[in-house]
């Protein structure tokens, strides 16, 4: 499977906001940065327009093997996925949506952040929260959370 992201359905404003860090070179990719090199404010606006109009995918598995990291670790100053992400992982207007999303890139996304290579995250939410994840956390994550 090709580690890419389901984008339909993101929030017109996350989806303006990865689509400019792409353009901008914050973000780096084997194809994006290629695609929205060229693209200017209002054709990133109209694009993410369309594509958050379209249907996104929906958590298959909702209420079942619900991992405990799911509501976050107060020890570890982690908090529950669906403060950023909303409720069972359906997104926000500032958040995107990680219900339904494509295992290899869910799980390499949470590598990006650990590691450093993903550095466009809110205030470095991200980032902080994948680095203090076990393998074991994130493996449940991306089960729970992810489509075939």
């Amino acid at each position: 499977m090709m580690p890419a992201p389901k984008i339909a359905g993101q929030s017109k404003y996350y989806l303006i906001k990865i689509l400019a860090d792409f353009r901008d070179g914050k973000l780096k990719g084997t194809v994006m940065p290629s695609m929205t090199k060229s693209l200017k404010d209002d054709e990133i606006a109209h694009l993410a327009e369309w594509l958050s109009g379209l249907p996104k995918p929906g958590l298959k598995k909702s209420g079942q093997n619900r991992p405990a990291i799911l509501n976050g670790d107060k020890t570890r100053l982690i908090q529950a996925c669906e403060s950023c992400h909303g409720l069972n992982g359906k997104g926000t207007a500032s958040a995107p949506f990680i219900a339904g999303q494509n295992r290899d890139y869910f799980d390499n996304q949470f590598k990006a952040f650990a590691d450093g290579s993903r550095p466009n995250d809110l205030h470095g939410g991200m980032s902080r929260i994948a680095k203090s994840l076990t393998p074991t956390e994130i493996q449940q994550l991306t089960d729970y959370f992810t489509s075939p």
